[in-house]
């Protein structure tokens, strides 16, 4: 799948790798998220795919982050379907203990 979008929903609560002191040389402390999945790059990653011959197992979907190590309630579940979420992972860390 090429990631076109993203739910973090650890950072909707405050978990946000962001956080903390800036660091200048990483570039701006909050960027924008809206453009981060830059479309000329999805394109030709869909060309390549093409010229391979598996464009047919690609596809372009949003995915979701959520913080683990648990699977989601079927409440969660129905929510990250009516969000349009194509593919879920965790966000497990370790620094919480």
């Amino acid at each position: 799948m090429i990631i076109k979008d993203h739910v973090n929903f650890p950072r909707l609560v405050g978990l946000n790798p962001l956080c903390g002191p800036n660091h200048d040389k990483f570039g701006p402390h909050f960027p924008a998220m809206s453009g981060c999945y830059d479309k000329g790059l999805r394109s030709l990653a869909m060309e390549i795919s093409k010229q391979l011959g598996v464009a047919s197992l690609l596809q372009e979907g949003v995915y979701a982050m959520v913080g683990g190590p648990n699977f989601e309630t079927i409440a969660e579940a129905r929510l990250l379907h009516r969000l349009r979420v194509d593919a879920v992972g965790t966000a497990h860390s370790h620094t919480h203990q």
